[in-house]
């Protein structure tokens, strides 16, 4: 019977998938694709999974999207895969598409494991695109506790969410989440760190000065990033000096300028810059000199030309003030 004859192909490429001989399966699989009959779901997806596993994604693409209607449970598996395989393809919009289906399919038979790995890896693909209010959206149910008691990358994506806040800016609200939670981990010290640096960044822009030291101090205990800890002890003693403290000022650009790597920070020079500025403020008019001096001196390039100007004509206060006229023109 030649009916036999043309379904002998899906027969054997059944039997091979079956036995995981995906690339054998395959050639059965295209072998009955040329005679152009119709293949059914269950074939489909046996022919498209065959092809992924042999890293074959773009040519996996249209098979899967065959098997995705009706909406059951075989097409949820479908769009799982599908996801993963616009991701190979470099398609990550199209990737989101398919695993915000997989997660979201409300098929009675659907298996709620594919349904959470799916709302995962969906939640991953926006993260990486900076759709920050879906990825949010989607790690929230799978740490709630209730729709997903199962997940057990718990810690992982609680470190994910306050990351979220971090790179859309919401950093007040990034370092109530983390303090909320009991995060170690290195990845998760930074972005706290981070957080607490760049809040204290915004509240030194709105002349907070008070509360931006709160902050700054925060980022220099966490320590997990040592140039954000530098910059930290800067912006710190600059709040300071801003506040008019400036005792505490210069002890604060002191400890920054001997601290371990400050040499290499950006502020470097405009630590000696702010110290000679405190020294000046408190009538020390030969400390103050030294650091003008020090801060014009190493200048580069890409100093501002203003804080130059300015210090070479304090230091030429100082020595005024010290009644040191010669030295003062």
């Amino acid at each position: 019977d030649h009916r036999d004859l043309h379904s002998f192909p899906t027969r054997r490429s059944s039997d091979l998938y079956e036995e995981n001989d995906f690339a054998n399966a395959v050639q059965y699989f295209d072998r009955y694709a040329a005679t152009r009959r119709p293949m059914t779901r269950v074939s489909n997806f046996r022919y498209a999974y065959s092809l992924y596993q042999l890293q074959k994604y773009r040519e996996a693409i249209p098979v899967y999207q065959k098997v995705l209607r009706p909406a059951d449970s075989l097409a949820q598996v479908a769009s799982y895969y599908l996801g993963f395989s616009y991701l190979k393809n470099g398609d990550p919009e199209s990737a989101k598409f398919a695993f915000n289906q997989a997660a979201n399919s409300n098929q009675i038979d659907n298996d709620p494991e594919f349904a959470m790995d799916a709302l995962y890896q969906y939640g991953q693909v926006c993260f990486e695109t900076q759709d920050y209010d879906e990825a949010y959206s989607a790690f929230s149910k799978l740490v709630d506790g209730v729709s997903y008691p199962r997940f057990n990358k718990v810690n992982e994506v609680k470190q994910l969410i306050g990351e979220l806040f971090v790179y859309s800016k919401n950093y007040e609200e990034a370092i109530q989440y983390f303090e909320s939670t009991s995060l170690q981990n290195p990845a998760a010290k930074r972005a706290y760190q981070s957080a607490c640096y760049y809040y204290g960044l915004e509240l030194y822009k709105q002349k907070n000065y008070n509360l931006t030291t709160t902050y700054f101090s925060k980022a220099q205990r966490v320590n997990a990033d040592r140039d954000i800890s530098l910059s930290s002890m800067y912006w710190d003693a600059e709040s300071r000096f801003r506040a008019e403290n400036y005792a505490s000022a210069r002890n604060a650009y002191s400890a920054y300028l001997n601290a371990n790597g400050a040499r290499n920070n950006l502020f470097y020079q405009y630590g000696n810059y702010g110290i000679a500025w405190a020294y000046f403020k408190e009538k020390n008019y030969n400390q103050a000199y030294t650091y003008f001096t020090r801060f014009a001196d190493g200048r580069t390039a890409q100093t501002p030309k203003r804080p130059v100007v300015d210090a070479y004509l304090r230091a030429g206060d100082s020595k005024f003030l010290l009644k040191q006229y010669q030295q003062a023109d």
